[in-house]
């Protein structure tokens, strides 16, 4: 899918009123190209989900894929900012992008579908959905996320070389897809833009 090591990089949805979204995206484009995959976050298209699954009373596996377009929202919202940026919703479109020194921006409903591992569940969010895309290849897995402080602050990136044993971590509590352990809870405040 990727040449031999790509950081997989999640843009928190919190991010998306952001001012300093653009800056962000100028950052990526320049030091990933060709080795930098973004998943995006829901943010405000997840909460529209979230808010109206229990007021119309649709069920989980509709709220599932809402979600995941909810993802590929912000994502197209992304690729709109920055011309750098294209969408990928295969890891051939992915390892394409990467050939052509461009960042792919993960567009993950067809992929997340596909796999039987992934449950139409609130439990599975944009992070730990970037946790799964990073374990499927030899990727340097990294997170960033933002945050409710209304900065447009990055609130922390990951390290870089966590391999598969170290995948949960970056899931902040969500199930990460495929594996029987639950990933441990992150302390930071306000980190995590989930994206159900």
């Amino acid at each position: 899918m990727t040449p031999s090591r790509v950081a997989i990089v999640k843009l928190g949805g919190s991010l998306a009123s952001s001012p300093g979204l653009r800056a962000w995206l100028d950052v990526c484009a320049s030091v990933g190209a060709g080795r930098m995959v973004i998943v995006p976050g829901g943010g405000p298209f997840a909460d529209a989900v979230r808010a109206l699954q229990p007021q119309q009373g649709f069920d989980d596996a509709s709220a599932h894929r809402m979600a995941l377009l909810a993802m590929e929202q912000f994502g197209r919202m992304l690729i709109g900012m920055h011309p750098r940026l294209v969408a990928a919703d295969s890891a051939s479109a992915i390892g394409y992008a990467l050939a052509r020194s461009e960042v792919p921006v993960w567009m993950p409903s067809a992929m997340a579908l596909a796999c039987a591992d992934i449950p139409a569940s609130w439990n599975v969010t944009s992070d730990s959905l970037a946790a799964w895309l990073a374990s499927r290849d030899a990727s340097d897995p990294r997170e960033v996320s933002g945050g409710n402080r209304g900065s447009g602050d990055i609130d922390r990136a990951r390290e870089p070389r966590l391999g598969r044993s170290r995948v949960p971590a970056l899931c902040g509590g969500s199930r990460v897809p495929g594996q029987n352990t639950r990933a441990r809870r992150s302390t930071s405040a306000g980190a995590h833009a989930r994206a159900q």
